[in-house]
């Protein structure tokens, strides 16, 4: 059986969709606007879908299929009573995050995108609670978490890609950030230590995965220059009593550790 043509597929949608509006205005029966956002919307979706599965090269007509099939998951949801308004902004979010995210398990030329469709997925999430008491406590790190994994996820499908660690070790870092804010949790200066202690352990991983390849020797430098920036906020944050007790627990640290390799050259000297 010959494949139909994206021309006739459009042509038909337009045809039955005109059928259906035009009996409806001459009252042979009645239909609603949902019933004609669905045909309309999906049928154009289908259209787009038959031309991305002509060629490979037409992978760009995925996106507005995705969007078409979401607006016509809105037009049924919206026409329901009972269905909450973030529902419908979440279907339409993931219609449109779908496309990019098959595009980028497809092939490895798509890595890109990861970012649109993690950042579409996280919104459809968001919009999806934005109409519960969870919306406003957890907008904004799940947000930046997110964000985060979109880029991690594109680390650990390319290794070769560490540059992705960087972005993503910040937008978990601003996540800690907002999740602390959110809940009160810490002041001002503690906020300040959890995310520059977050960057520092950014660019220590890149230090840690170092290769001759990646030459990420010079990580190191920016890891201690951030950890150092947040030590001196978290004893910003500490009384006079927090302090002298981590002052006791690194004495007792330094003590251990000295006696432990007396101990280990101790031994090696022993006949």
């Amino acid at each position: 059986m010959p494949k139909m043509r994206h021309e006739a597929i459009l042509g038909l949608v337009l045809v039955v969709v005109g059928l259906f509006i035009l009996a409806s205005n001459m009252e042979f029966f009645r239909i609603g606007s949902a019933v004609i956002g669905l045909l309309l919307f999906g049928g154009l979706g289908v259209v787009f879908l038959s031309v991305y599965r002509q060629k490979e090269e037409n992978w760009w007509a995925a996106i507005p299929a995705g969007a078409l099939f979401g607006l016509a998951g809105v037009t049924v949801l919206e026409s329901i009573e009972w269905v909450p308004g973030g529902l419908s902004g979440a279907v339409f979010l993931w219609g449109c995050a779908v496309p990019f995210i098959l595009l980028f398990r497809r092939e490895p030329r798509f890595f890109w995108a990861s970012i649109p469709g993690g950042f579409l997925a996280v919104l459809g999430l968001l919009a999806l609670l934005s109409g519960t008491r969870l919306g406003g406590a957890f907008f904004g790190w799940l947000l930046f978490w997110g964000f985060g994994l979109a880029f991690a996820v594109l680390f650990l499908k390319q290794p070769s890609r560490w540059w992705a660690i960087i972005p993503s070790g910040v937008f978990f870092s601003l996540g800690w950030l907002a999740l602390l804010q959110a809940t009160h949790w810490a002041g001002g200066s503690a906020q300040a230590f959890v995310f520059f202690l977050g960057l520092a352990a950014t660019f220590g991983f890149l230090f840690l995965i170092r290769n001759e390849q990646n030459k990420l020797h010079w990580a190191k430098y920016p890891s201690i220059v951030l950890l150092l920036i947040s030590i001196l906020c978290l004893f910003s944050a500490l009384s006079w009593g927090g302090l002298v007790t981590i002052f006791s627990i690194m004495m007792i640290a330094i003590g251990l550790y000295l006696l432990y390799t007396n101990r280990k050259e101790g031994s090696k000297e022993r006949p």
